[in-house]
């Protein structure tokens, strides 16, 4: 088998993995936005039946995003820089290089709308993606949307991969300022040979666009791509990639496989709405029957024979009184009983908090079926509830932000230009530790200052207690103690202006040091270490071998943009 012949059988078989869960990504899709199938909307409505779907599941999924979200971007510094070695030196490199992080997440890029896309897609699909390269002296942060690439069929986990498929739909004009005259450009306008267009649109010259493939593929160490046109033609085959793999891809939680499973795509990861689907479900139907039987209870409906004398008009003009020829020929109809239906709603609402792990308090809602909820009960059941937003933030925190996090640094490190950087020498061995501000705490500010609170009495009373037995050592490490607290309880309450202060530093010396306040305080944040320009990839090094940069490579861009 030639190489080319082993790039396309790739590109098969990872597609075939990928229609295996078509179906599956639909049920998902539908689930979250609880869509009636299109006839079933026609027959309601020409019945004048109810047809509302609540949005249940969209609810609980913004709460988690919001969750998710504020966990990393209401923190003044999106990821902490320290050196592995502390000395003067690498102390005063590091904190050049976390003056340049933060001014890329800050000021050059909006973090926040791009990843929020690729959070929704890990609480829906279970697998979010991101492409982050470098080109055109730019920094790149792109969504991936799931039908655009296709993983490793025989991956054991999203780590395991070995290779992996991206449909890319770009103009002939970017063809041509990439490849040159590799990309015969006249074959792609029209008609192809077998009468069908290789166009998504009519033909527009370089405007015009058509659908490509890059394949990426992990071999002796290094990542490759390969770009396959229209009619599996190559304009590029097996370039190594000088920044390693450009995709983040991370998962919330592990898929669960049969053990008469053999044909699973373990690359993909689990749905945090899934099990919530069919209550959802459900519950739109009970919701909709307890509707239309209120209305018929509003709109009573009588059964009368032809000769009784009753006219409709009458009843439709709410005239006081009606005359009939005989009482016994009209019979009211009874209205349908609502009771039932109304312990199936709360039974089902009850069910979709249980199975989610997020409860009405979570979401800011009352729950009007536990009014008489003391405090102390309804701060457990929202602790709970933030235990399942905090699994959820440490999963994506050590499969999808922390990689990504990291491969921008090694990027800005490698290429950026900013007068950040100036007496710099990027060429020498820079090592440091990445720690990314996530955890519980960040999750729900309340709990966190309570949780600060009974740690600065705890605190005090050591302070108290070393004090009377004299213990002057002991009773000063509890007053640091007290004086960190102290300095996470201005983080929360988002007055971290002050901590400068508490320092007795200057304006011009917290401008000198580029500091004015500490790392974060994730309970999730991992330490990773940094060698020279290069940065281990983490979940981006697929394969489980982190990515080597390729040999003399022209581009800086790894694949089409």
């Amino acid at each position: 088998m030639t190489k080319k012949e082993l790039i396309l059988s790739m590109i098969d078989e990872a597609k075939k993995g990928f229609d295996l869960y078509r179906d599956d990504f639909s049920i998902l899709e539908a689930g979250y936005l609880n869509l009636l199938p299109e006839e079933t909307v026609k027959s309601l409505r020409r019945r004048r039946k109810s047809h509302i779907t609540p949005k249940i599941i969209k609810a609980k999924v913004r709460k988690v995003a919001i969750s998710v979200m504020k966990t990393y971007f209401e923190n003044e510094e999106f990821a902490k820089l320290t050196p592995q070695v502390p000395t003067p030196e690498s102390i005063k490199d590091v904190q050049k290089l976390q003056r340049a992080l933060d001014e890329w997440t800050t000021k050059r890029i909006n973090l926040y709308t791009r990843f929020k896309p690729s959070v929704l897609d890990a609480l829906i699909y279970g697998t979010p993606i991101m492409k982050i390269y470098w080109a055109d002296g730019q920094l790149r942060i792109e969504r991936v949307k799931l039908k655009n690439m296709y993983l490793d069929p025989n991956a054991s986990n999203v780590f395991d991969i070995q290779y992996c498929v991206h449909r890319v739909t770009t103009t002939i004009g970017n063809l041509r300022q990439q490849f040159g005259r590799k990309f015969k450009w006249k074959n792609y306008i029209g008609d192809s040979e077998d009468g069908t267009s290789y166009l998504s649109s009519a033909d527009l010259g370089d405007a015009s666009r058509i659908e490509v493939r890059d394949v990426y593929r992990y071999q002796s160490g290094k990542w490759y791509v390969s770009t396959v046109l229209p009619g599996d033609a190559f304009v590029r085959l097996d370039e190594p990639l000088k920044d390693g793999l450009p995709f983040i891809i991370g998962s919330v939680e592990p898929q669960f496989v049969r053990l008469d499973e053999s044909n699973a795509v373990e690359a993909y990861g689990g749905s945090f709405i899934e099990p919530m689907i069919p209550l959802q479900e459900e519950y739109t139907v009970t919701r909709n029957q307890q509707i239309d039987a209120i209305a018929e209870s509003l709109s009573k409906r009588f059964l009368a024979t032809k000769t009784s004398g009753l006219n409709e008009k009458d009843l439709l003009s709410n005239r006081t009184k009606i005359s009939v020829s005989s009482l016994n020929e009209v019979k009211e109809l009874q209205a349908p009983r609502i009771d039932p239906s109304i312990f199936g709603i709360d039974r089902l609402d009850s069910e979709m908090q249980e199975v989610s792990g997020i409860t009405k308090y979570n979401q800011g809602l009352n729950d009007p079926h536990n009014l008489n909820q003391t405090a102390t009960g309804v701060s457990i059941l929202t602790e709970e509830g933030n235990a399942v937003i905090a699994d959820i933030v440490r999963a994506l925190n050590e499969s999808f932000f922390e990689p990504a996090i990291r491969r921008m640094v090694r990027l800005i490190y490698k290429y950026g230009e900013s007068p950040i950087f100036y007496g710099l020498d990027r060429t020498k061995d820079l090592r440091f530790y990445v720690t990314i501000n996530a955890g519980v705490g960040a999750v729900n500010n309340e709990l966190l200052l309570n949780n600060i609170a009974a740690a600065e009495g705890a605190a005090l009373q050591n302070v108290k207690l070393a004090a009377e037995l004299q213990d002057a050592e002991r009773a000063k490490r509890y007053m640091d103690v007290l004086d960190e607290l102290f300095k996470e309880k201005l983080k929360a309450l988002k007055l971290r202006t002050l901590i400068p202060t508490l320092k007795g530093e200057t304006d011009d010396e917290r401008r000198d040091t580029g500091d004015g306040t500490d790392g974060g305080t994730g309970g999730a944040g991992a330490s990773i270490p940094q060698g020279g320009a290069e940065v281990p990839d983490g979940a981006a090094q697929l394969g489980g071998v982190p990515g080597v940069p390729g040999e003399a490579d022209g581009e800086v861009q790894p694949a089409l943009p």
